[in-house]
């Protein structure tokens, strides 16, 4: 990535372009051509960090989706504590041939403790491509969720308005870094059990 030193008023600056970002070498960060409002370091290493690396460095993107429910929709009762409480069947692909295992996690970053896990499986063969309905993907081991258990447990909202609940599949590498991620949200609010 090119860097170069900005004139500013017609006067030498000390700050920095570096790809279509400004950096002001004493803390503040902009786009070009745009207003220097003064920014806190993290947003400067963000700024620096995209410019350098294009897209941030973020892992690649595996998509997910599930026979059951649609991204965004209602996740169906037999998948929550007022149905049978098994995890719904879904699919995932573009896991890179990089990736040592996958992980699953479900979480609920509505819960009023912040984010609640409901179910966390790691070690799963990284050629996994699913999981059935109410089954643990080929090699995985089910770990303690948020409830203290190690299985599923589905969507349970308190009362209220609605909470997202997000199933994510990460692939690691052999020292355990996530190089992809994918994730389908579906939403879920208290019902009464019929």
């Amino acid at each position: 990535q090119e860097s170069a030193n900005l004139i500013v008023d017609g006067r030498p600056s000390d700050a920095l372009l570096v790809g279509r970002v400004v950096l002001d070498l004493r803390g503040s960060v902009g786009p070009v051509g745009g207003n220097h409002g003064v920014r806190r370091l993290s947003v400067v290493l963000v700024a620096l960090v995209a410019a350098c690396g294009g897209d941030g460095g973020l892992p690649a993107a595996i998509e997910v989706s599930s026979p059951a429910f649609e991204e965004g929709e209602t996740v169906p009762d037999e998948f929550t504590c007022v149905g049978e409480d098994v995890s719904p069947p879904f699919e995932w692909s573009g896991v890179p041939e990089s990736a040592a295992e996958l992980r699953i996690t479900v979480t609920d970053p509505d819960a009023p403790s912040g984010n609640f896990t409901h179910w966390v499986v790691s070690g799963i063969d990284p050629s996994a491509t699913g999981v059935g309905e109410g089954e643990v993907p080929t090699g995985g081991t089910e770990e303690e969720n948020s409830f203290g258990e190690t299985e599923y447990r589905g969507p349970c909202a308190p009362p209220g308005p609605a909470h997202r609940y997000i199933w994510t599949v990460e692939a690691l590498s052999e020292d355990g870094e996530v190089v992809a991620r994918g994730s389908l949200t579906a939403e879920y609010e208290a019902r009464v059990p019929s």
